[in-house]
């Protein structure tokens, strides 16, 4: 009796046993079904955003415009054969992303071409794995690299980072033609070039910089980019050009502001600017765009031959156009180009000629902001002709200063109708034969006005002849013309300097300045002969004569009484007596 029931206690035992491993088994089965449900799904998650990302790209190639017709027709072919290759040929899907060496390892082994995740590249092996690689679906990082083309490479979904290589080096990108994310080129000290000569399209900004040895970028057919930042590096004493010489980024459309610093060589052409266009430091043969509205334009001490903005309309903030000028005074320690320390005058032939034709702007009719044409840069220019279709400014500060040139002839701002700030400043001074500009402001909105016309003189050198003092080539002038502001009518107040001048039509209509201003309102310097100027001026004169002369500051170009035959400026005593006295000149000469 006792054996039975001990025997069907085992039997009972073990088919509850069993029934517990059975139990166990279907528990792990169900876990296996649920986690390779799981990784079907991921990798259909990561297939769908693999293939969503390249969906995007599609739509903003196919949204663009038909310049680049061909470009695009290429890049749409490219999509389309790899999400063939995705759909039927799972193999070539690595489903995940490549972080560590085991990732490498398993990705290595599959052979795929495309990773539908992020790929970081910090090892040489890891660089050296990727050589097959035609799609990645998130990031590309690359912080370790020498001399190394990608030649498989086509597509990144997200962003293409190469930052903090201190290897020597050059990386190409031959067959790289678009990008869903930003290109950034950041801080690798050894880094020589950059070439992607097929990219297409970057969704957001390509931005190179702090490469000291950056030498040449070339993306020849880049035709759209979020933003566009280029920096090379300033040069030295020895040569004030820095290394980056060789540059071309095709023509790309830009859907943010362009800054281009530092840069030797090539040329900048552009299509449309969504934003700023910064270019400081740089030589091109060209800078180009065929965009009609800018949000601010920067041009700084720049050697390039040829400026183009011909469907430009609208600067909707500041314009500046700034020369400094680029000869060393002293070449053991004075200024230099840029404001640097010289310790030898060798430098660049082009950069020391500074800008050498002024844009036109001939289709620009708005600044929204201030104008700044200034410097010491512009002696290599002849003529200037520009900003005649100009109707509004609308900065506070507005300066137009040629300074240091050879101009024979300036005409600028003659369909000018409106300041928009109340209060500003105009304040134009050129070095030229002939000024003729702002002849349409009528009303100057109780604006101060600053106009100084000093004709070529002959320029000296430093450090040429045995005397230290020798005459550049230049042109001394026989005549000197003033045609400016001739329908003003009303201003706050208004200084005059034309001592030098040959011939004045100016400020005619001018009647009204803020004689209850609690400075000077009115500073005039003019030449020796009145009959210059006499009639001209006559309604500054008639205000003058009816005032009591406080405020008031006249001055000529007359003899010294000190010193027989020399020409100075001689401040007039009496001004109301002054203009009294042109007024009857004017009326004799009209008799």
């Amino acid at each position: 009796m006792k054996k039975k029931i001990i025997l069907c206690t085992a039997l009972v035992a073990s088919l509850s046993f069993t029934s517990c491993v059975n139990e166990d088994l279907e528990n792990l089965q169900n876990q296996i079904d649920e986690l390779n449900e799981k990784v079907v799904d991921l990798e259909a998650s990561q297939e769908q955003a693999l293939l969503a990302a390249i969906a995007q790209m599609e739509a903003t190639i196919q949204a663009l415009s038909s310049t680049n017709a061909e470009q695009y027709a290429t890049l749409l072919a490219s999509y389309e054969a790899i999400q063939e290759e995705v759909a039927q040929n799972k193999n070539a899907v690595y489903y995940g992303s490549l972080l560590t060496d085991a990732d490498y390892a398993t990705f290595t082994a599959q052979g795929a071409t495309i990773v539908t995740g992020k790929v970081t590249a910090s090892t040489a092996e890891h660089v050296s794995a990727l050589a097959n690689v035609r799609v990645v679906g998130g990031n590309l990082d690359l912080t370790v690299f020498s001399d190394v083309t990608f030649e498989n490479l086509e597509t990144v979904g997200q962003h293409l980072d190469l930052s903090g290589s201190t290897d020597e080096s050059s990386v190409s990108f031959p067959m790289l033609n678009s990008v869903g994310g930003a290109v950034y080129v950041n801080a690798n000290e050894g880094l020589k070039s950059i070439s992607a000569d097929e990219l297409v399209l970057v969704s957001s900004d390509l931005m190179i910089t702090e490469n000291p040895m950056m030498s040449s970028i070339s993306f020849e057919k880049l035709a759209q980019v979020g933003g566009l930042n280029i920096e090379g590096e300033p040069g030295s004493d020895e040569d004030i050009m820095g290394p980056l010489r060789s540059f071309n980024i095709g023509m790309p459309n830009v859907n943010g502001s362009v800054s281009v610093m530092y840069v030797f060589g090539g040329m900048l052409n552009l299509g449309t600017i969504d934003g700023d266009l910064s270019v400081e430091h740089a030589l091109f043969s060209e800078i180009t765009s065929t965009t009609q509205s800018l949000s601010g334009l920067n041009l700084y001490n720049q050697g390039t031959s040829t400026l183009s903005f011909e469907n430009l309309e609208e600067i909707v903030n500041n314009l500046r156009i700034e020369q400094a000028h680029y000869e060393f005074i002293d070449p053991d320690g004075g200024f230099g180009t840029w404001g640097t320390q010289a310790s030898t005058s060798v430098f660049s032939e082009e950069l020391e000629n500074g800008m050498m034709e002024f844009p036109t702007f001939s289709s620009l009719e708005y600044i929204g902001g201030e104008l700044n044409i200034s410097g010491q840069g512009f002696d290599q220019l002849t003529t200037v002709d520009a900003f005649n279709k100009v109707l509004y400014l609308g900065g506070y500060n507005n300066n137009f200063q040629l300074k240091n040139a050879n101009l024979e002839s300036v005409n600028v701002f003659n369909a000018l109708e409106e300041l928009a700030q109340w209060g500003g400043i105009i304040n134009v001074s050129v070095d030229a034969n002939w000024f003729v500009g702002f002849n349409n402001l009528v009303n100057a909105q109780n604006t101060d006005i600053y106009m100084t016309l000093n004709p070529i003189q002959p320029k000296y050198d430093i450090g040429a002849g045995e005397d230290g003092l020798v005459y550049l080539e230049g042109v001394d002038y026989e005549t000197a013309k003033l045609n400016a502001f001739n329908n003003l009518q009303s201003a706050k107040t208004l200084n005059l300097y034309a001592m030098e001048v040959t011939e004045v039509s100016a400020f005619s209509s001018l009647t009204s300045l803020n004689t209850f201003h609690w400075s000077t309102y009115l500073t005039l310097t003019l030449p020796m002969d009145s009959d210059l100027y006499s009639c001209s001026l006559g309604g500054l004169f008639d205000m003058v004569s009816n005032s009591d002369g406080s405020n008031i500051s006249i001055a000529y170009k007359g003899e010294s009484p000190n010193n027989p035959g020399l020409y100075v400026r001689l401040v007039v005593e009496d001004e109301v007596a002054f203009a009294q006295e042109k007024i009857a000149a004017c009326d004799t000469a009209a008799e």
